[in-house]
């Protein structure tokens, strides 16, 4: 890892500073978006992001139970981003009630076993061969969780856009996905949910802490509303370079 330079990173990691990166505040806005279906804001959040996963499973004509929690996944299907850690999570916690909405492409093997979950697991999975990017954000505007399994990421964007259309991000510990996502004691702080890269049952208890969250829906909208709120436009990380 690090082509030989970590050695050197980690001796003058005192003279370092990492940026995060930032995102379009008026491109990636649910309120402001016409490439989802409906458009919504924190106000109404819940009935939006409900309005939007009924859309997209009749698009797609998925036949499915909304009630049900949707978990978005979007990225190149490569080693680095942790795909085989979510499959094999998957496999191991079927029975739990999540729908997953993948969007990818990029190793065969991987993009061969989401083709067989989305024919053989009773409408769990529905995997997307490719990329779209009016698809992507009516994954994110449709999805109550949206999960990344990375196994390193300098910063990521895909949790930020999550954050600002109201799906609750669950992440690897890793680079700028734990710099941007909280999870702690206490649940009034938390912006999403937080695992150790590369290992199924680490991933398998935070879509339990998940599905106990989706349960208690005060808490629930509570959290949408508090992603929503974040600042992750570029005006602190441009004051930051500057």
């Amino acid at each position: 890892m690090g082509n030989l330079l970590s050695w050197l990173f980690r001796e003058r990691q005192d003279s370092l500073t990492g940026i995060l990166n930032g995102i379009n505040e008026e491109e990636w806005n649910p309120k402001l978006d016409k490439k989802i279906y409906q458009n919504y804001s924190i106000e109404d959040v819940e009935k939006g992001k409900l309005a939007n996963k009924l859309a997209l499973y009749q698009e797609y004509g998925l036949h499915v139970e909304l009630h049900r929690p949707l978990i978005g996944l979007i990225g190149r299907l490569t080693h680095q981003k942790g795909f085989d850690t979510f499959l094999n999570s998957f496999y191991q916690k079927w029975k739990l009630p999540f729908y997953y909405f993948i969007l990818g492409s990029g190793d065969k093997r991987t993009e061969g076993a989401f083709f067989h979950e989305s024919h053989h697991s009773n409408g769990r999975v529905f995997f997307y061969k490719g990329f779209d990017e009016t698809l992507a954000r009516k994954i994110e505007a449709a999805s109550d969780f949206f999960l990344m399994p990375s196994l390193f990421e300098p910063c990521g964007l895909n949790q930020m856009y999550s954050h600002a259309y109201g799906a609750i991000p669950i992440v690897s510990r890793v680079g700028g996905l734990k710099d941007s996502v909280t999870e702690t004691w206490d649940k009034k702080q938390n912006t999403g949910f937080i695992f150790e890269a590369g290992l199924e049952h680490s991933l398998d208890y935070a879509l339990d802490r998940a599905l106990t969250l989706y349960h208690d829906k005060e808490e629930f909208n509570q959290t949408r509303q508090r992603i929503m709120k974040l600042d992750w436009s570029w005006k602190k990380g441009s004051a930051e370079y500057l």
